[in-house]
């Protein structure tokens, strides 16, 4: 009996899929057409915030990462939980291509405020992420085709 060996898994943001779920209620672009060959798993951890919406953006308070709404709520305990959910319903990955410079998702591109400054950093999503993958299999919208397709 053969045994059909399974499709390698990729996580990839919700945006890049074409679907609605950015802060401003548009729509980013659709990479599913170079991902024939992979299970798409995709996700978004700010979707249950509804679109359109206020934008959110990362900060360093009391040396901890938050995410604050532009009208001063902290949407962290929240939005972690949102991660933490999904983490813990999801397989392993193969491979995870993420929306650069979100503040979920930024992988190495997300600006963050940190004591008056900007700084570059990860997204919350990216922090839970690297808990559990090596960086090696991370890419975003910029560099994922030479290193997945």
């Amino acid at each position: 009996m053969l045994v059909k060996a399974r499709k390698k898994r990729v996580l990839v943001s919700s945006c890049l899929l074409n679907e609605m779920c950015r802060y401003d209620g548009t729509k980013k672009m659709n990479i599913a057409d170079d991902l024939k060959d992979y299970e798409i798993i995709s996700f978004c951890p700010e979707k249950f915030m509804g679109v359109p919406r206020k934008k959110i953006s990362l900060e360093m308070i009391n040396e901890n990462i938050n995410v604050v709404c532009e009208d001063g709520m902290n949407l962290t305990k929240v939005l972690s939980t949102e991660i933490d959910d999904f983490m813990n319903a999801c397989e392993s990955f193969d491979k995870i291509i993420l929306k650069s410079k979100s503040p979920s998702c930024g992988f190495k591109t997300t600006p963050i405020l940190d004591e008056g400054e900007i700084k570059i950093a990860n997204g919350l999503l990216v922090h839970k992420l690297l808990e559990v993958y090596d960086e090696a299999i991370f890419f975003d919208e910029t560099n994922y085709k030479e290193n997945i397709c």
